[in-house]
């Protein structure tokens, strides 16, 4: 099949971005299936040495994936488009329809949008009532990713117009790791003492915030072993936040200088040349690229997203007693654990292209989308495939 799926580059980097790094690995990994896929491309420009196009940023990776710009693609005949990261309206999906009346349109939403209008609502986040209203499309199918099936699906099937919903495999690749260790020399974890610990969640919605990882490095620090420092990466944008800096001072960490809040960095940089391992907190998000990026390094990752228990150390909720228990186990046994490094790398293949039963799950996917077959599919997060 002909298949176009939509990328807009909001930032210079890719590996920046989850839902771009998104659509390229499905991209990748549609690719492996036997289908001819197109990146379709905003026809916006980027900062990237220059001025560029997301045509020529994208064709400087040499990520061996057809890219082609949205305008142009109108002129194309495609058998389907899966809308990821680039708003898709009517006009655009009747032009790919004129070219094709068998034409089918995917949304493959993969982030917590329920959360987000929530917030846009109640407190006017998020560039609320910013822009023009958007006629989105009507989509054929929805295909949404595990972590959002919990909240998120009656809000997905209302904005794209369609309650033909089902969850999808979740899709990575070590592409962006392996890109950025070959251009900075940056190497997974060697065995190095545990003292310095980074928390990187954005805090920049509900769904990803510091707080309870705040809170167990402070009881840790209390209670069981004084620790050299955390850093609290993406918080600097909270230091002008009054309840931010009352809950910071609150620490016995504060007056000892041994909590700093840090803009946000890249997680390879991050565990090359400041912190030792990674405290990590989630609400309905259960799976996320960055547990995955730690894993496969070989750092130690405490986190409770319960989509993937067995990937680095898994604490429950907001349990801030069992992750400091996972925190003592870090430091006693983590840099003695030789096995840790290839144990993470065979639990994540499960993720990737090298997943052949994922693979046909979306081949499948596709077939049906073509021969208007739909059905609800179930999530099996231990081998991450449907049913």
């Amino acid at each position: 099949m002909r298949v176009g799926i939509t990328i807009r580059l909001s930032t210079p980097s890719i590996w920046s971005n989850g839902i771009q790094q998104n659509a390229i690995y499905l991209a990748k990994l549609l690719q492996k299936a036997g289908h001819e896929v197109y990146l379709i491309c905003s026809d916006e420009t980027i900062f990237e040495n220059g001025k560029e196009t997301t045509i020529s940023v994208l064709e400087s990776l040499n990520l061996g994936l057809n890219q082609i710009g949205l305008k142009e693609s109108y002129n194309e005949k495609w058998d389907a488009i899966i809308k990821v990261s680039l708003t898709v309206e009517q006009h655009a999906k009747d032009r790919w329809k004129s070219q094709n009346p068998n034409f089918k349109l995917v949304s493959y939403e993969c982030s917590c949008k329920m959360i987000m209008e929530t917030e846009k609502i109640i407190f006017n986040a998020h560039g609320a009532g910013e822009g023009r209203p958007i006629n989105y499309a009507a989509c054929d199918q929805v295909w949404f990713i595990p972590q959002h099936e919990s909240m998120n699906v009656p809000y997905f099937q209302f904005i794209n117009k369609c309650e033909n919903a089902t969850v999808v495999p979740f899709v990575w690749d070590p592409m962006g790791l392996e890109s950025l260790a070959k251009e900075t020399g940056y190497k997974p974890y060697n065995g190095k003492e545990i003292k310095k610990w980074a928390i990187m969640e954005p805090n920049t919605n509900v769904v990803k915030t510091s707080l309870i990882p705040i809170l167990a490095a402070e009881k840790f620090h209390k209670t069981v072993e004084k620790i050299e420092h955390l850093f609290v990466v993406g918080s600097s944008h909270l230091t002008k936040n009054q309840a931010f800096i009352n809950f910071i001072k609150g620490t016995s960490l504060f007056p000892e200088r041994k909590i700093s809040c840090d803009p946000r960095v890249q997680t390879h940089e991050m565990l090359h040349k400041h912190a030792d391992a990674i405290l990590s907190w989630q609400w309905e998000n259960a799976l996320n690229y960055f547990y995955i990026d730690v894993a496969y390094l070989g750092f130690p990752i405490i986190h409770n997203a319960y989509l993937c228990k067995d990937l680095g150390y898994y604490y429950e909720g907001c349990d801030v007693d069992n992750a400091i228990e996972k925190m003592s186990e870090i430091i006693k046994e983590h840099a003695q654990n030789r096995e840790y490094l290839k144990k993470m790398r065979s639990i994540v293949k499960r993720y990737t292209k090298e997943n052949e039963k994922m693979v046909e799950n979306y081949d499948n996917l596709l077939k049906d989308l073509i021969e208007n077959n739909f059905s609800r599919k179930k999530y099996n997060w231990e081998t991450n495939t449907i049913s």
